[in-house]
Formats: C-alpha cells, structure tokens, sequence
C-alpha cells in the first residue's frame, strides 16, 4: 500500500512541483550564502577605511544622524558599496526579498498535499471499499509529498534568514568599528 500511495501518477506530480519548489529555494538560500562570504571580505576593507572618512562624506553624516541598528540591510548595503551597489550586497538583498515567496513554497507544499488527500476522498465511494482503499493512497502519498517538502522548505528557509540576519549584524558592526576609531572633531560635529 505504501508503495502504491507514493507511486500514484498523482502524488509523483506533487513530488515534481514540491521538489522544484525546494531546488529553487535551495538554489536561492546557496547563492545568498555565496553572497554572504564575498561581503564579508567587503566589510574588512569597510573597517579599515570608516575612520578615514570626512566629516561631510554621506556615510558618516547618516550613520551619524540615528542608531545604526534602524538601518534596513537595504540601506546597510547602499552605504557600503554606493548607489550602484555590488554583486554581493544586492544578491543579499535579492535573498531577503526571496523569503517571502520561500514561505509561501512551503505554504503551497502543504496545500497541494492536502489537496491529494481531499481529492482521494472525494473520488472515492466509501460504499466500496476496494474502491476506497485505492483512492485514499492517491491522498496519502501526496500527503506525505507535500509534508515532507514543507519541512525541507522551511529548514531552507530558516538557514535563508539566519543568512541575512548575520549578514546585517556584521556591516552594522562593521560600520559601528569603523566609527569608533575616529576622535571627535574640535568644532564638535
């Protein structure tokens, strides 16, 4: 029974949209984690450079008018690396925006295996049991299908956002090292 409920013409189309939907978001989470690294080697230089900057450079005035930790990663990576932005900086940009839609890939995981199961239930006749008992492994292998890729999903997911918010912590302290290094003007500001 169980190999006839994973093997249902049915279940194995579920199996082919949860597992693209797990290889784009682990696709997603992999290149953010790339990114993550490439900035990282960014924000050494960042370091040693936030100290030299005048008095009127943009970056000092901003992070100077409020606490660095309001700063969107958005605008974390426009001070880094400038209007233009780099490589790096906007594919963790890319990755944050991406969240969203990777939850809802775990959403529609869930949905479509339940949907497996409604429709097995719906397309038997529980006057026959016979007939019962093959339509209900249509829904038990989507089922199992749709969970299981959910739960890839949302372990992706996670590592995606553990990603972005260590990504944000660092160029805060990056920036907030590269200030602290620098002496008070005498005019005061």
């Amino acid at each position: 029974m169980i190999v006839d409920a994973l093997f249902q013409p049915f279940s194995l189309a579920i199996l082919f949209i949860v597992a693209s939907m797990v290889v784009t978001a682990a696709g997603w989470m992999r290149r953010g984690a790339r990114d993550d690294a490439e900035l990282e080697g960014g924000l050494k230089v960042l370091r040693r450079l936030g100290g030299a900057l005048g008095a009127n450079h943009p970056v000092r005035k901003r992070l100077e008018s409020g606490p660095v930790t309001e700063l969107s990663l958005e605008e974390l990576a426009q001070l880094l690396v400038g209007k233009e932005g780099n490589a790096a900086a906007n594919g963790l940009l890319a990755l944050e925006h991406r969240l969203n839609w990777m939850e809802r890939f775990a959403q529609l995981s869930t949905y479509l295996g339940i949907l497996g199961t409604v429709l097995g239930l719906v397309l038997s006749n529980p006057n026959d049991l016979v007939l019962f008992r093959q339509k209900l492994t249509l829904g038990l292998g989507s089922t199992f299908y749709g969970l299981v890729g959910a739960l890839i999903i949302s372990v992706v997911t996670g590592s995606a956002e553990q990603i972005i918010l260590k990504a944000r912590q660092r160029m805060r302290m990056a920036l907030i090292e590269s200030f602290e290094k620098v002496e008070p003007s005498p005019t005061g500001g």
